[in-house]
Order: C-alpha cells, then sequence, then structure tokens
C-alpha cells in the first residue's frame, strides 16, 4: 500500500489546486485501511462501561467518522468510486456493532440514574465547565448546533493551526466527554445545555435560563450577569460583520460571560442536497470574527455542541406515528431489531419518559435530508466540550495535553514510530497474490499497534547518527546558533526535528512533526521558524515549511554541504 499511496500524492495532478479534496479523500482512504487492518474488532464493541464507550468514541471513533465521511464526497472515477464504497461498508459495519453495544450501555445508564462517571451530562456542562473557568477568566461560550465529535476534530484542527490552542482539566485523564439529553434534538438538548438542567424550551427560555443560571451568576460576581446571542442577533444587517451589540459584549471587561449559538452545521443537515463541506474557521462565516473578537478580549473559548448528528448515506425512511421525529418515536410498540427502548429521568419527552429509537445508521422516520439526529448513535450522543486558548496565562488546573492524535491516522509516509539510529530490520513475509490495478486491499495481513493509544513519541538516541555529531560540532553550526536569537532552540529539540524528517525520507505534515517531537501543533510553526534561522544559512532552503500543503520538508544534501559535513548515516 505505501509504494501505491506514494504514486498517487507525488503524481503531477495531485498538486493541482483542484485535486485537493481528491488527495484528501486518498489520504482518508489509506488511514481508514491502517485502522481497519489493525482495530478490525478493537472499539466500543467490547466497552465495558458508557463512559469508556464515550471516551474511546472521542479519542478515535471522531476520528474514523470524519475520514469515512470524506468518501462521501463524490469521486469521478468508476473504479476508485467502487473501492470508496466497500470501505465505506466495511467501516460502517464494524461502527455498527460499536453502536449497537453503545447504545445498550447508554439504557443500562439511563436506568441505574445516569451518574457522571469519566462525562458530562450535558446539563451539567455549565456548572462543571463554564462556572469554574469563568470564575478566573472572561470566557465566550460557543454552543455548534447539531456538531458531531468528526466535525469538532476537522474543525478544531483548523482552529489550533492559528492563534488558538487546547487546554483540558489536569484532574481529567485525557478527553471528556459530553452526553446529550434524550431525545437527541435541539429543543432538548440545547435547551437543557443553556438553563442547566433537563428540560424542553426556545431561543427565549434559553436566553432567561442561561442568564439566570446561578453558578454563572456567582461566577460574574458583581458583574452583569452572563448574556446569550442567537442566530437572529449575531449580524449586522448587510451580514458581512458582527452586529455592534454582540462586539460590544465580547469586548467589556465587566460581561464576565457570553455565550453565542451558531447554527451553521444544523442547517446544513436540513438541506437536501448533498454538498461536499469542509468544517474549517472559513466555512462557518461567523466564527473567524468571533474567535478575534475574543482574541482581543483576553477571552478563553468553550466550544460545545448539543447533540451531534449522522449523515444520509443508504438510509431507508421507516414510517411511524404523527408524533415521530428524524430518529426518535414515542414506545407505542415493540422495538425493532435496530431501535432500542429506553426509558427513565434523561428521557425528557415524551411525557412518560420511554422512547424507541434507532441505535443504527441506516434508520429515518422523515424526508430525506443530508443528515439526522435524535437517535442513540455515538455520533449522535456523544458530544465535544473543548477549551481554547491564545492567552500566555492559564487559568489554573488547566494545561496543554499531551499530543492524543490516534497512531493509524498518520499516512504511510508518515508514520510516526519510535525513533532509533538504526531504522529495524523489516519483517519478512511470504509473498501474496493480489489483484491487479488495487489500490487499498482490505484483507492484507499486517501487524497492529496497540489501540487506542496516541502516535509513539520520539525516544531516540541521544546523539544520533553520526552526521549529526558533525553537525553539532561544526563551528558554521556554532556562529548559526548565536545569530540565531536570544534564546535559540536546544540542541534536543533541532535533533528531534531532524531525525523525525529523515526517517520519513524528509517531508512530514506538520501534525505528524508534532506527535513525533511530542509538541502540541501549534507551537511547531515557531519552533520550525526558529530552527530555520540556524539552518538556512545565508538563505539557503535547507528546512523549508509550505504553508498550502501544511509540510515541512528537509534538504539533507543541502545541510551537509553547507555545514561541512562528510554525510553517511
Amino acid at each position: 500500500m505505501t509504494e501505491a499511496y506514494r504514486e498517487v500524492v507525488e503524481h503531477e495532478q495531485a498538486r493541482w489546486q483542484r485535486q485537493t479534496r481528491r488527495l484528501q479523500r486518498v489520504e482518508m482512504s489509506a488511514r481508514l485501511l491502517r485502522w481497519l487492518i489493525g482495530y478490525r474488532d478493537a472499539g466500543a464493541a467490547d466497552a465495558a462501561s458508557l463512559a469508556e464507550a464515550a471516551q474511546r468514541h472521542a479519542l478515535w471513533g471522531s476520528y474514523v467518522d470524519w475520514a469515512r465521511n470524506t468518501l462521501l464526497g463524490g469521486e469521478p472515477r468508476r473504479e476508485l468510486a467502487d473501492a470508496y464504497s466497500q470501505m465505506f461498508a466495511k467501516v460502517r459495519e464494524i461502527r455498527e456493532k460499536q453502536n449497537l453495544r453503545f447504545a445498550t450501555l447508554l439504557r443500562d445508564w439511563i436506568a441505574a440514574g445516569s451518574r457522571p462517571d469519566g462525562v458530562i451530562p450535558i446539563e451539567r456542562t455549565l456548572d462543571e465547565v463554564v462556572a469554574p473557568l469563568a470564575s478566573q477568566l472572561p470566557v465566550l461560550l460557543l454552543v455548534i448546533d447539531g456538531m458531531s465529535f468528526a466535525v469538532f476534530r476537522e474543525l478544531v484542527q483548523d482552529l489550533t493551526r492559528q492563534d488558538w490552542f487546547e487546554i483540558r482539566r489536569d484532574d481529567h485523564d485525557g478527553v471528556w466527554p459530553g452526553i446529550a439529553a434524550l431525545p437527541s434534538v435541539t429543543e432538548v438538548c440545547r435547551t437543557s445545555l443553556l438553563c442547566g438542567r433537563l428540560r424542553q424550551g426556545q431561543a427565549s427560555d434559553e436566553r432567561a435560563g442561561f442568564a439566570e443560571h446561578s453558578a454563572l451568576v456567582r461566577a460574574c460576581k458583581t458583574n452583569p450577569p452572563p448574556v446569550l446571542f442567537h442566530k437572529d442577533a449575531l449580524q449586522s444587517g448587510e451580514e458581512t460583520a458582527l452586529a455592534a451589540g454582540v462586539i460590544e459584549e465580547i469586548s467589556s471587561v465587566r460581561r464576565r460571560i457570553v455565550g453565542v449559538v451558531i447554527n451553521a452545521v444544523d442547517d446544513h443537515l436540513l438541506k437536501g442536497d448533498q454538498l461536499d463541506v469542509r468544517w474549517s474557521g472559513e466555512e462557518i462565516k461567523v466564527l473567524p470574527m468571533l474567535l478575534h473578537e475574543a482574541r482581543a478580549a483576553g477571552r478563553l473559548v468553550i466550544l460545545v455542541s448539543d447533540h451531534g448528528h449522522v449523515l444520509d448515506h443508504q438510509t431507508q425512511q421507516r414510517r411511524q406515528g404523527q408524533d415521530s421525529s428524524d430518529r426518535w418515536r414515542p414506545s407505542d410498540g415493540a422495538a425493532a431489531e435496530d431501535e432500542i427502548l429506553l426509558a427513565g429521568d434523561r428521557i425528557v419527552m415524551p411525557a412518560d419518559q420511554r422512547l424507541i429509537a434507532p441505535w443504527s445508521e441506516r434508520v429515518r422516520y422523515s424526508m430525506k435530508k443530508n443528515g439526522y439526529h435524535g437517535g442513540v448513535t455515538m455520533q449522535e450522543v456523544v458530544i465535544p466540550i473543548a477549551v481554547l486558548s491564545a492567552r500566555h496565562d492559564l487559568p489554573e488546573g488547566w494545561s496543554e495535553p499531551p499530543v492524543d492524535t490516534p497512531a493509524w491516522w498518520f499516512t504511510p509516509l508518515e508514520d510516526p514510530v519510535p525513533m532509533s539510529v538504526e531504522p529495524p530490520a523489516p519483517k519478512k513475509r511470504a509473498p501474496r497474490k493480489k489483484p491487479a490495478g488495487m489500490l487499498f486491499d482490505l484483507d492484507r495481513e499486517e501487524t497492529p499497534a496497540a489501540e487506542p493509544a496516541a502516535a509513539a513519541t520520539v525516544a531516540g538516541s541521544p546523539t544520533g547518527p553520526a552526521w549529526l555529531g558533525e553537525l553539532f560540532a561544526s563551528p558554521v553550526f556554532a556562529e548559526q546558533k548565536r545569530l540565531g536569537g536570544r534564546i535559540p532552540p536546544s540542541d534536543d529539540s533541532i535533533r528531534k526535528l531532524l531525525l523525525s524528517l529523515t526517517e520519513q525520507g524528509g517531508k512530514l505534515t506538520s501534525a505528524a512533526l508534532a506527535v513525533k517531537m511530542q509538541q502540541p501543533a501549534f507551537r511547531l510553526p515557531g519552533l520550525v521558524a526558529a530552527i530555520q534561522r540556524i539552518l538556512n544559512v545565508e538563505g539557503y532552503p535547507i528546512l523549508t515549511r509550505d504553508e498550502a500543503s501544511d509540510t515541512v520538508q528537509l534538504n539533507r544534501e543541502l545541510l551537509w554541504r553547507q555545514f561541512d559535513i562528510e554525510g553517511g548515516e
């Protein structure tokens, strides 16, 4: 697969701007193949608790969904489109098993009283996250209605390439996923989130409940109470800028807590046409403006969803009664094989607190749309809650998390394996026949890594290969470090970067390089720039970073020449 993948990404047409999305589908296919090979039977299907299943979905299942949803964007070549369809079907088969297990755990969790061990019930978000942070620093709460964990992963990757980085509570190991109220629809989940208690309501109820929430009011102290803006109040009449009232509240030093509801994702689901959307800061047009104002005001940004969604792909409409929604119905009969009956205090409606909802992605009760919510899949019920900062100082008890991107997410050309001076000898395998012309072989045998651990860290020799020793002993290197700034990067950082790039043929994406160096992604551009000042003697392009492809590349031969190194490993 590695050689086939290399041929594709290095093809001349892959560099055309108009081919970027097609190349991304190839990359996502390679990632999914690695996941299928290594983790065919792993995941939420064998989770022992709801919290474990939710955390696994947040840590790596969300990446699986991001990748497979990208394959639905459309491919003009029939052979490749068929291959994507086969891969999507194989992934969905596994995810369906995981969703059945999750729905069963969710049913039992609700029946047992919904204890918040390891997860945050959505109605506790204001108490557990927003109020404690607001007591230390001003915050902007961004509620992106309908944002699934897969959309969150794509969106936050874009945001953290800019001025923002994620922080997490020190007393929680890893992610702390939220759990939506049921049914997983806006009038229940968003109102419960913004009022801080399980209830059904509309925008007016949310504004009143948010402003009167006791923990938020206490966090504001003597300042004005929290304020919440919905879609109609966000932009000016020309819709090219934020409304003056929104800017005024975000920039106010007295308004401790500002909340904003963004409907971009939920609105997209309502449409009947299939658009190939890439979720970035630019795609949600009010988001860059809100983040700009928040950064200028020194606010933390709390990014949260009220519920997720499943996309429409080969769904079947099942006729139900008049009271049915997209993906839930009153318990007026027995649940079908792909549905489950849930009962308990977390069921906000109907009044008898009993409902039937599908655990399968394939079922809908309404007309065809881009996507649906209301069911009990992980994609609909497990919600992201993230805190982003652009500040130099962090709130007490919060810090930058370790890199937890799953190892299989990196493509075959940037696999972040443990660093070593001498690479391990390749394992010999008996040759196998495979059909000609197949880019991906889903039945291929390959040794899996442990899941769901993050990619391996850099742990190589303290000295590295011989040419690295020559580099650090070079008089030219010493002079470059003297000229490289008041606090130049350490030799260890330079060594890790050079080893990381050398091991992968001299080129890596910024994301893969950050994992290999165990650096937060938002710090990597600054570190690369500092190392460039040392290595790029007289402006020669020894170490380069391409903004368009977000890759870092090393010209090792030019490095050896400029620093008078004999070369050789």
